[in-house]
């Protein structure tokens, strides 16, 4: 927003009623600095006529000359016009840091009223590095606000059955683990009713320390004795990644060590690894490099937004989805290792997405 200056500003009525306005003063300030009516009327963008009226009606008004002219000499205030100039250069010098703190103050509540009056896109999200810059690009620029809020992917379409948010973000993975996160969702998904938006492929893997000094290859390699593991909280997307990795490759869980030990986004993942508590972690490639950790990729995954189709049509919606589409926003996901943005933005059916899921409900339809 624009900053706000508040001045002083002087008001002058003569016994008939008659009002003058402060223009009073920065014509006596330009005659001060130039010596010359003309010179001064220049600086001031009135007529020299205009100026030589404006004297006389002031000079009427005070009873008593303000300028004085001398033919060959230009002009100066008189001591009354000195005096009066110099009452308001005082007055104003007193006030200034009282007005600048109202101003201020002002410019604030203003702000913050502004602020208020945003529409705002509530978003329920399982937690990703680019998801928070899009909230950021957005919070900067757009006339909306996307007010972020990071939790489990299971947690996140519960809120969005349950109307507290607007968008809910989750991601999954294609091919058998995919179909076993699937199914957790499915209660969740109402192809009739709700939309899915691409947001982006990404790369989820193991993160151990810089080097991979205890040769941590593959999911097996977890439950070799000595090696230490961070984990995800319950209904984080990751979390149930990883369980349905486990049971994919027949692995169990409890053999695990740290399976229970637990933080709440990729970045606390990677920085758990990146402080020798643990050996390993699993999440997104980007956290991992963020840290300068060696990252050994074992799926890809695609990250959707999900919303009922009537929300599509806010304005605030078709920002986010606009933003998704724009070229700074797949700047941004150019900073990230392991991110694929070409679909951003994209909005799908979700018997489209997921097929087999459709395919599915209509079995479960059949006499």
């Amino acid at each position: 927003m624009q900053k706000i200056d508040i001045k002083p500003a002087w008001l002058f009525t003569d016994a008939t009623g008659r009002r003058f306005g402060p223009e009073l003063f920065e014509l006596l300030r330009a005659i001060r600095t130039t010596g010359s009516v003309q010179r001064a009327a220049k600086a001031t963008g009135y007529s020299y006529r205009h100026v030589w009226n404006l004297t006389a009606k002031w000079s009427s008004f005070f009873s008593g000359p303000l300028v004085e002219f001398k033919r060959g000499k230009g002009a100066k205030l008189t001591p009354l016009g000195e005096r009066l100039l110099w009452a308001e250069e005082r007055i104003e010098a007193s006030l200034s840091l009282h007005m600048n703190n109202l101003a201020a103050e002002l410019e604030r509540e203003i702000s913050e009223a502004l602020e208020m009056a945003r529409p705002v896109a509530y978003v329920h999200a399982s937690h990703d590095l680019l998801l928070s810059d899009l909230r950021d690009l957005l919070n900067r620029k757009s006339p909306s606000k996307l007010d972020l809020h990071f939790c489990g992917s299971l947690h996140a379409l519960a809120s969005l059955c349950r109307g507290t948010c607007d968008i809910a973000g989750f991601h999954l993975p294609s091919g058998i683990a995919g179909a076993g996160l699937l199914r957790q969702y499915a209660p969740y998904l109402k192809p009739r009713a709700q939309k899915l938006i691409h947001f982006a492929a990404r790369v989820q893997g193991m993160m151990v320390a810089p080097g991979n000094p205890l040769g941590i290859e593959h999911l097996a390699d977890l439950v070799k004795h000595g090696v230490r593991f961070v984990n995800r909280q319950p209904g984080a997307g990751t979390r149930l990644l990883f369980d349905e990795l486990l049971l994919h490759y027949s692995l169990d869980k409890t053999q695990v060590t740290g399976y229970q030990i637990e933080e709440f986004t990729h970045a606390a993942v990677a920085a758990t690894v990146a402080s020798n508590l643990v050996d390993a972690g699993f999440g997104i490639e980007a956290a991992a490099r963020q840290f300068g950790l060696t990252f050994i990729p074992v799926i890809s995954e695609r990250y959707f937004l999900a919303c009922y189709a009537e929300t599509l049509e806010r304005p605030e919606i078709v920002g986010i989805v606009n933003a998704m589409r724009g070229d700074e926003f797949r700047a941004l996901a150019g900073r990230y290792p392991g991110y694929d943005v070409s679909r951003a933005g994209e909005v799908v059916r979700i018997g489209e997405a997921f097929p087999e899921l459709e395919q599915a409900r209509r079995g479960s339809r059949k006499p």
